[in-house]
């Protein structure tokens, strides 16, 4: 084997270590974009039970004073990045007073 094979070979080893690399950061990088588009459209839906219950629950639940103190705690909880816990707890709580869910 001469050196100029032992060059090429690194060479070619090196190139495909490259597009490895770039290959994984170009889907990295997909997900984290994907990631913030699903927080956004769950913050969005999060927002939209907000409003719901905000224009109609207080006329229907019985101490809608602590009703409405609940739905903005969970509201803020959307706001602050934990979706999960707030749309969680905002259909819940249109669900028990027979509201219908508004599209996802």
């Amino acid at each position: 084997m001469r050196a100029t094979d032992d060059v090429d070979c690194a060479a070619s080893a090196l190139g495909e270590f490259m597009r490895t690399i770039i290959a994984s950061l170009i889907v990295v990088a997909s997900l984290g974009v994907t990631g913030a588009r699903a927080q956004s459209d769950d913050r969005a839906y999060c927002e939209s039970l907000y409003e719901l219950w905000v224009r109609y629950g207080p006329t229907l639940s019985k101490g809608h004073d602590a009703g409405t103190f609940e739905a903005q705690a969970s509201v803020d909880q959307c706001r602050q990045g934990n979706t999960a816990a707030g749309i969680a707890t905002l259909e819940k709580k249109l669900r028990d007073n027979r509201f219908t869910l508004p599209a996802r």
